[in-house]
Formats: C-alpha cells, sequence, structure tokens
C-alpha cells in the first residue's frame, strides 16, 4: 500500500471506532478477540500482512492471528516467522533476533527484512524471499504490546508492508493507541476466560455434587485456560494425594495415590502458592509420581479453601519452559475458584457415602438376625455383600477346631481350594496377624497366591470374638486397586456382625440343650414318681403275696414229714416246696430294693449282690430273648459299700445292657480281681451284643438324666 493510497486519517480513525466497537461485543472469545486486532492493525496502519503473536509466558510467544493472507499461505507464514515446522509456541532468547530484541526491549522496529525468532530458528534466506516475492511485500514493523518496558509483554504484532517509508506521524500515533488497546483487549480476553470458567464450574456444581463428574469438568476448563500435554486432579486424604480426575491421561491412574513427602509437594502445602519447573528433568526436587511420559514442563497450584489445601492440579509438558510465572498466576487464581465447588462435592460426597454405607450396614444386619442359624447367616451376609457393594467374589473362611487353618465356608464362585493354612496367602496372613489387608495388585504382592488368575486385587478382614481369631472375610475384584479403606471398614463391621451372630447361634444352641434337658428332667421326675408310687404298691403286693407263700411254704414241709420216705408224691411236693420258697426269695428282695434308707457302707460279698439282681432281671430277659452269661471268680475279698444303692447301679447296667437289644442277643456279667494303678480291687463288666452308644453321645454318658431311650422305657440315671 503505497503512502498516497493510505486511506485518510477520519477514515482511520473510523476504523479504529469500527474496532473498538468489535471488540467490545466480542470480547468473551479469545480467538475472535484476536482475529479482530489482526484485521484492525492492517487497515488502521496501513498494512498488507498482519500476524499477531500472544505471550503464552515470559518470552513464549504464539501465533494468535493472522490477517491479509490466504489460507493456503499461512503455514508458509508460520514456518517464515517461527523458523519451524512444528504447530505450537516458540521461544524468545534474549539477544538473538528482531523479535527477541523488540520483545524484550519494549520497542518497535522497522525493517528491510522480515524479522524472525532468533538465529536458532531462523527461516532460511529463500522462504524469506518467497513469502515476500509472494505477498509483494517491501518491509516490515514490528511493535511489542506493551504500554512501557516495566509493563508484561502480552505479545507482538508483526506487520508487512508493501512500501519501504517509513511509519508516519499518524501511523505511530495511531500504533501507540492500537498497542495499548490490544494489550489491554488480550488480558480482559484472559480474564474473561477465567472468570467464564469460574462460572462454567458454579454451573455443573448447580448441575450436578458428584464428585467425579466435578474433579473431571474443573479439570477440562482448566486444560482450556493453559495450553499443556496432560494434567491431572488430585484430591487430599490424610497424608496421600489420590487423583479424582485426569486429562490426556489413561483413566486407570484414578485412584492412585502420592505420598506427601514429597519435596515439591511438601513446599506448595506449607506455602498454599503455585509452584512450576521450565525443566522437570533437570531439577533434583522432582519425583515422577505418576507415569506421565517425557515430562520437561511441569506446573501444579494447591487447591485451597481457608487454611486447608484440600488438593492440587497438575499441569505437565513435554517442552522445556512451557509453563512460566504467568501460567502459575492463572492456575493459582483459577484453583482458588476450583477449591470452593470441590470443596462441596466432597462434602456431598462424604454425607452420602456415610448414608450409603448406613443402609449397607443395615442390610448385613438384617441378613445376620433374620435367622438363628449361624450357617444361613454366613450365606445371607455373602450375598448381601455381593448386592449392595457390587463385590465380584466374597469368600468367607472360618477357623477349624484346632486353630492352624482356614476352611471355605461360603464361597461365592469356585474357590482354588477349600483350606488356607495360617500364613499362606492374604486370609491366611490376616488369620495369622489378626489386622485387615487390602492389596492392589495380587501380582506384585509376595502372599497374595491362593488366588484365580483372573484376579487383580483383594482385601481381607479377620473375624474375632474378644482376642480369639474365628474366621476371615476375602473380597476379591478383577480391577486394580479395587478396595480402599471404605471397603475395609464396611467389611469390619460386617465381621463384627458375623461374630455376634456365631456368639448368638451357640447362646441359641445352649439355650435349646438347657431346655431339652430341662424337659428330660421333669420327664424323669414325673416318671421318678410313677416308680415310687408303683414301688410302694409293689412293696403291699409283695407283703400280700408273701403271707400265701409262708402258708405254701409251711404246709408243704408238714406234707413232707407226714409223707413215707418212698411215697410217689414226695417229689411233686418237694417241688411246691422249692418254688415257694423262691418265690419269697424274690419277693425279700423286691422288698430290700424298693425299701428307702440312709447310705451306709458294710461289708458285703459283691458276687452275691450282683447274682442277686441278676436274678430279678433274668425273666425280663427271657422276653427279649436275651440269654445272660455268668462269670464269677471264687474267693473274692468282700468289698465296703452300700449294698441298696450298689443293687440299684448294677440292676441299670443290667436293663441298660438288655434294652440295647431289642432283636435279643447275648448279655455277659463278670466278677473278678483286677489291679489299676498299683491298687487291687474287684472289677465287674457288663457286655452286651446290641447297638451299642453313638461316638457323639459318649461323652453324655454320665449327665443326670440325660438317656436316648423312649419314655416307655426305663430312664438311664447316674451312676
Amino acid at each position: 500500500m503505497n503512502p498516497s493510497s493510505l486511506p485518510s486519517l477520519s477514515d482511520r480513525l473510523r476504523v479504529w471506532a469500527e474496532m473498538i466497537a468489535s471488540l467490545s461485543l466480542r470480547s468473551d472469545d479469545s480467538s475472535t478477540t484476536f482475529k479482530i486486532l489482526a484485521e484492525g492493525a492492517c487497515r488502521l496502519l496501513g498494512a498488507e500482512l498482519a500476524a499477531l503473536l500472544t505471550t503464552l509466558e515470559p518470552a513464549v510467544v504464539e501465533i494468535g492471528a493472522l490477517a491479509g493472507v490466504s489460507p493456503e499461505d499461512i503455514p508458509l507464514i508460520e514456518t517464515v516467522l517461527s523458523g519451524n515446522t512444528i504447530e505450537g509456541p516458540f521461544k524468545l532468547e534474549k539477544e538473538s533476533g528482531a523479535l527477541s530484541q523488540v520483545y524484550f526491549e519494549r520497542s518497535d522496529l522497522v525493517a528491510a527484512e522480515l524479522p524472525t525468532a532468533g538465529s536458532s530458528f531462523a527461516a532460511s534466506a529463500a522462504l524469506q524471499h518467497s513469502l515476500s516475492q509472494k505477498l509483494n511485500l517491501r518491509s516490515w514493523w514490528i511493535l511489542p504490546l506493551a504500554t512501557s518496558p516495566e509493563e508484561d509483554c502480552v505479545g507482538l504484532i508483526i506487520l508487512g508492508r508493501s512500501t519501504v517509508t517509513p511509519p508516519t506521524a499518524d501511523d505511530r500515533l495511531l500504533s501507540s493507541a492500537f498497542v495499548a488497546q490490544a494489550a489491554a483487549s488480550i488480558k480482559n480476553a484472559r480474564q474473561f476466560a477465567l472468570t467464564e470458567a469460574g462460572q462454567q464450574m458454579t454451573e455443573t456444581a448447580g448441575v450436578t455434587l458428584d464428585l467425579s463428574e466435578v474433579a473431571a469438568r474443573v479439570l477440562e476448563l482448566a486444560a482450556q485456560l493453559i495450553v499443556c500435554d496432560s494434567a491431572a486432579l488430585f484430591l487430599r486424604y490424610g497424608d496421600v494425594m489420590r487423583v479424582y480426575a485426569v486429562y490426556q491421561l489413561p483413566n486407570e491412574l484414578i485412584g492412585a495415590e502420592i505420598n506427601l513427602s514429597n519435596p515439591l509437594l511438601t513446599q506448595m502445602i506449607a506455602t498454599r502458592t503455585p509452584m512450576y519447573l521450565t525443566d522437570a528433568q533437570a531439577d533434583a526436587r522432582f519425583v515422577q509420581i505418576l507415569k506421565v511420559p517425557q515430562v520437561r514442563g511441569w506446573l501444579a497450584a494447591p487447591l485451597v479453601i481457608g487454611e486447608r489445601v484440600i488438593g492440587q492440579i497438575s499441569f505437565y509438558s513435554k517442552r522445556v519452559g512451557r509453563f512460566g510465572a504467568g501460567e502459575a498466576r492463572l492456575l493459582n487464581a483459577f484453583a482458588r475458584q476450583a477449591g470452593l465447588a470441590l470443596e462441596n462435592a466432597q462434602l456431598y460426597h462424604e454425607a452420602t457415602h456415610h448414608l450409603q454405607q448406613m443402609a449397607i450396614l443395615n442390610e448385613i444386619a438384617a441378613a445376620v438376625v433374620s435367622t438363628p442359624d449361624f450357617n444361613e447367616s454366613i450365606h445371607q451376609v455373602v450375598e448381601a455383600l455381593k448386592r449392595t457393594l457390587h463385590y465380584e467374589i466374597v469368600n468367607l473362611w472360618m477357623m477349624n477346631e484346632a486353630g492352624d487353618q482356614l476352611i471355605l465356608s461360603a464361597p461365592s464362585v469356585d474357590a482354588q481350594t477349600d483350606t488356607i493354612r495360617l500364613g499362606q496367602g492374604v486370609s491366611g496372613q490376616v488369620a495369622a496377624s489378626g489386622t485387615a489387608i487390602c492389596v492392589d495388585d495380587v501380582r506384585l504382592y509376595a502372599g497374595a497366591k491362593v488366588v484365580s488368575p483372573e484376579v487383580r486385587s483383594q482385601v481381607c478382614v479377620p473375624i474375632r470374638i474378644g482376642r480369639r481369631m474365628i474366621g476371615v472375610i476375602d473380597v476379591q475384584g478383577s480391577e486394580l486397586a479395587a478396595f480402599s479403606d471404605d471397603d475395609v471398614y464396611v467389611l469390619s463391621i460386617a465381621a463384627g456382625q458375623l461374630a455376634r451372630a456365631l456368639e448368638n447361634a451357640r447362646t441359641m444352641r445352649d439355650l435349646a440343650v438347657s431346655l431339652d434337658q430341662l424337659k428330660q428332667a421333669q420327664a424323669q421326675l414325673v416318671q421318678s414318681g410313677k416308680l415310687a408310687a408303683v414301688g410302694q404298691l409293689a412293696a403291699g403286693v409283695a407283703h400280700e403275696i408273701n403271707n400265701p407263700l409262708t402258708t405254701i411254704g409251711g404246709f408243704s414241709e408238714i406234707v413232707l414229714r407226714e409223707l413215707p420216705d418212698d411215697s410217689a408224691l414226695r417229689n411233686d411236693v418237694q417241688l411246691i416246696l422249692r418254688e415257694a420258697q423262691r418265690a419269697r426269695d424274690v419277693v425279700r428282695r423286691l422288698l430290700d430294693f424298693a425299701r428307702q434308707s440312709e447310705p451306709h457302707r458294710n461289708s458285703v460279698d459283691l458276687t452275691e449282690l450282683v447274682r442277686e439282681m441278676v436274678s430279678l432281671m433274668r425273666s425280663a430277659a427271657s422276653v427279649r430273648d436275651v440269654t445272660v452269661e455268668e462269670h464269677y471268680a471264687p474267693e473274692l475279698p468282700w468289698a465296703s459299700v452300700d449294698a441298696n444303692q450298689f443293687k440299684q447301679v448294677v440292676l441299670n447296667l443290667l436293663n441298660n445292657a438288655a434294652q440295647a437289644m431289642p432283636k435279643g442277643g447275648t448279655l455277659m456279667i463278670s466278677v473278678g480281681a483286677a489291679v489299676r494303678e498299683t491298687k487291687r480291687g474287684i472289677e465287674i463288666k457288663v457286655k452286651d451284643s446290641g447297638v451299642g452308644i453313638p461316638r457323639e453321645n459318649l461323652e453324655r454318658i454320665f449327665e443326670p438324666f440325660y438317656t436316648t431311650i423312649q419314655q416307655n422305657h426305663r430312664m438311664r440315671e447316674r451312676v
């Protein structure tokens, strides 16, 4: 554009007014603002081409907008300006090229050749000549977008002119106004972007309070403000920072934790100010805390509420010098706004999480109390855990009686094994130590061996009654780091519920046994009363029978004395006398047995007492088709016992033996000498060929009133 063809000052002022009006209407969009400024510079300052460069951080610029060129010429212009065929920002080095001179000295420059970023980025002379010829450019005018040397330079405006005539006084007057307006507009656009991001965060908080959604939206808005290759948002939990959202990073990183012992994090939390590294790999303080590839630039700002640091936002770049003080200030301002939204979402998350936990625990408690049967309670709890917490695999292991092995009591899927030794696998280690263990990756955990190949994470909690270990709840998942402290908390409460269920089941069982024993005792007392009445009746009957027997015996003896020795009736009368005497002996023994007396020891012949009891039950044995065999050792010493109690014991043993042979058999009783622990004595054995005593009942044979005999049979009494 020749000087003679330049618009008049009034026309250029009209262009100025139009540009100001356009900026006021579209100040909310950075790219539109940059385009309006580039086009306005062409028309206002008489240029054929305008390139607006904006700073991303001190001495780092990128092309914000181009005016006066066709789309196909844009790649050529970008290459010539930056000396780089790769899109993106480029760095200005001091004392290295005309662009750097204008930027650092805050003064304009008019040149016959195209100014470039510096020697290290210099475009070839051929490219410069090609661009100048194609666009008919004969000089270049570059202006810093800063109103004074002390003010931050927000960019550069490069003007390609078709004339070699230096800028006129009007040009310079208008350029000063343009620079001031452009600097203010760029700052306003950036501030508006920050404000808009804050408004969008507020809108997000109004739409949802889901912590994961709010965190993801906050990080997305932050990445729109500051150019980066990747980013992550962390929230603080005690002494760790936990990843809640990622940008351009694998979602598997969500949930990962970093320790606050990292020196950079420690400093950032202590000062509550942002931090950045121009080259992270050259700084000894930088620790690669996430698997972010090729990190060179690093920027982090704390999420602060009052005096508390509740988290941080970290940005990563593959380029050295990508982040500086400007980005740190911008991210810090954004993080201050984001902190409140995240705090509200976090409080809501914790409140709803506690309510969910209460609902889960109520369901577990309901499952426990739904049945008094402990085995049924186990299965109910396993199903409740799977249903409410969506666990994939829930196994419940119970300790064996020896206390050295876990036995699988309630598997949710086919398990690898049904027994685990103490110390074997995660479950065995929990049983041995009595403390919960949470494993994020079982493949990296030396103790996690007893799991299926598809299992990636595992959490186990102990089940205890007091200090006594009774079992382990074992939960497994197919994803890495599937479990957290919340799972340990809920499972520990479930373990306590199961322990109480076991105690309740045992109490109910003992109560049922006690009630059964009480019923048996009551029945035995009733039966004893009946037997006492029968005994009294039998004693009366025995007295009545004894009188005629005495008469029969007496008259039989008189008849025998009167009969001749060779009389044919003598044998018959002798038979009558013997049977009468035998019947009288039976009656006498019955009376002796039924007679109540205080315990009194006397020296007696045990063999004779046993014979008497055998004679009493022999007829009852014959009715049952039971053959009685007797074996008595000769010349046994007498023993000091209570005769009545001894006879009662022997009679009970004989009757029990006979009742154990419902289909008949052989009952053998023997009396002989024995030596036990160097002491000599008399041993009485009662042996039958009946059904025997079940092994589970052996421990109870001496319990009072315990019996397995039906009520219509004689009950066993304590020996």
